[in-house]
């Protein structure tokens, strides 16, 4: 009797506890399906982007499918007890043996077909939102008054002034990056009639556009992002959103005549130097030839503005891709790269910023001059900045550890130009931005090894994981042009990816 009454018990508390393993199960199951429906939610993400960055983003992101993945297993395993339980437990070993077999498939299956129901992180609609806030920033420093339409230098209000050298590289970067065209394309014109309004005239030897307003002559560097700001801004894709049909043979023209002067300032050994041609080639700059030659190459590979100047400027471009390979050094601390003076010898400081920039540069020369890109100075170069950005080096980590605001600037010995009273510019070379450029070039690049190839994706994807310490360098930093750079260069990278890829499923 007594024991018939334990059964009894045994019996019903088994019972119980399969109920409330099935209602346990159920509840699981139903619960990671709403986890799976509110990966789906832009809004969320968009706040955790914003919130953690890509980075926080994507560990809260692994974290959450897991969680619901053993929920989901531990909630279907709960129902298949509970099955087990109600039908099953008194049958034969091989109904009881076949049940859990099949159930171990199914519940296998099922969550392996559930598991694709999360939405995986897609970072390029996070990059195009990041991009319109770029452009917001970049746009909220133009001076209102139409009649001026330039961008200030400065972003916190220490100045109010407008500067040719930032509006140029503003107006690069939001045509790059096709921020919202149509809705700026007042203002992008109006940009464009300051650049023209307070452009040098004369003498033509000093014509361009200074440092500042006031300036008497023109910078080689500014001319070329000037020239590259009209050659972005007659892209098939958005010429027809700034300029009507008549002004565009205007803009060419403007075009014709910036080019004229860029490669007037060609010195006979390849290179170019901030000011006009000398005799003399230690006024030879590595930026200042940098920025030449990519004005060349952007406007050689326009389709308008090669109906303009043809191939005229193909001797050009392939004499100062040569120069820059010649310069290439590589100091006592075996790194290898650029550096603003190349005439300076025994280079101390690293410049990973301005060899990014000539590295991109050279490899997009190589698609007007094609022996460039199987020269083996080049490809030596290529790989020793992947092998530096991946490795790090004995004065910089690697670049997942890098600061994102450790740029280094112009030395004052270099500022200089022998036996002129003219001094250049302290610029600051960026190189987060600039190795995403560069990287976005190399991974499409044929003539480099897989291996090569390879490891260039692996440094873009940790500056992309990055993009959020990215964002607030730019917020943070009282001038513009880092916060155009940026844009620029999350542009190219927008613009490499195939439409299928970049639109989340």
């Amino acid at each position: 009797m007594t024991n018939n009454v334990d059964d009894a018990r045994l019996g019903s508390g088994s019972k119980s506890l399969a109920r409330i393993s099935g209602l346990l199960g159920v509840t699981a199951v139903i619960f990671a399906n709403i986890t799976a429906i509110l990966t789906h939610i832009d809004e969320i993400r968009q706040t955790l982007y914003r919130l953690l960055g890509i980075n926080g983003l994507l560990q809260v992101h692994y974290i959450y499918v897991t969680l619901a993945i053993v929920i989901m297993v531990g909630g279907y395993l709960g129902i298949s007890y509970w099955i087990y339980s109600i039908y099953l437990s008194k049958k034969s070993l091989f109904y009881r043996s076949s049940y859990v077999c099949a159930c171990t498939v199914s519940v296998l299956t099922v969550v392996y077909f559930s598991s694709h129901f999360y939405r995986p992180v897609v970072l390029e609609p996070l990059l195009k939102t990041q991009v319109a806030q770029f452009a917001n920033k970049i746009f909220a420093q133009q001076v209102d008054d139409p009649a001026k339409g330039g961008f200030r230098f400065s972003q916190t209000g220490a100045s109010t002034d407008a500067q040719a050298w930032t509006t140029a590289q503003s107006l690069a970067a939001v045509l790059v990056a096709e921020a919202d065209i149509s809705v700026h394309a007042q203002s992008i014109r109006n940009a464009f009639s300051y650049l023209e309004r307070v452009r040098i005239k004369e003498p033509p030897a000093y014509a361009g556009w200074g440092y500042q307003d006031s300036s008497e002559w023109g910078v080689t560097e500014i001319d070329s992002w000037v020239a590259i700001a009209y050659i972005y801004s007659l892209r098939s894709k958005i010429v027809n959103a700034i300029w009507d049909r008549d002004t565009v043979a205007a803009v060419l023209e403007r075009l014709r005549r910036d080019l004229s002067i860029i490669a007037a300032k060609q010195h006979n050994e390849g290179g170019w130097g901030p000011i006009y041609k000398t005799s003399n080639p230690r006024h030879m700059r590595t930026f200042s030839t940098v920025m030449a030659v990519w004005a060349l190459v952007e406007a050689r590979r326009s389709q308008l503005a090669f109906t303009k100047i043809s191939d005229q400027y193909d001797q050009a471009i392939k004499d100062g891709a040569i120069w820059l390979l010649q310069v290439y050094q590589t100091n006592d601390r075996a790194i290898g790269g650029w550096w603003p003076n190349p005439m300076h010898k025994n280079q101390i400081d690293e410049f990973p910023g301005l060899t990014a920039q000539v590295l991109y540069v050279l490899s997009r020369a190589t698609k007007v001059v094609p022996s460039l890109g199987t020269d083996p100075q080049l490809q030596s170069a290529y790989r020793e900045f992947l092998n530096s950005a991946v490795q790090g080096k004995s004065s910089f980590p690697d670049f997942s550890r890098f600061s994102v605001g450790s740029n280094q600037r112009v030395h004052d010995s270099d500022r200089y130009l022998e036996g002129l009273p003219l001094t250049v510019e302290q610029s600051t070379f960026l190189w987060f931005p600039w190795t995403v450029a560069l990287t976005t070039e190399l991974i499409a690049d044929p003539l480099l090894t897989q291996t090569d190839r390879e490891r260039a994706a692996d440094v873009q994807r940790i500056l992309l994981s990055r993009s959020n310490e990215l964002v607030e360098f730019v917020r943070k930093d009282p001038v513009l042009y880092p916060t155009a750079e940026a844009l620029f260069a999350i542009g190219i990278y927008l613009h490499s990816i195939p439409v299928s890829e970049a639109t989340p499923e």
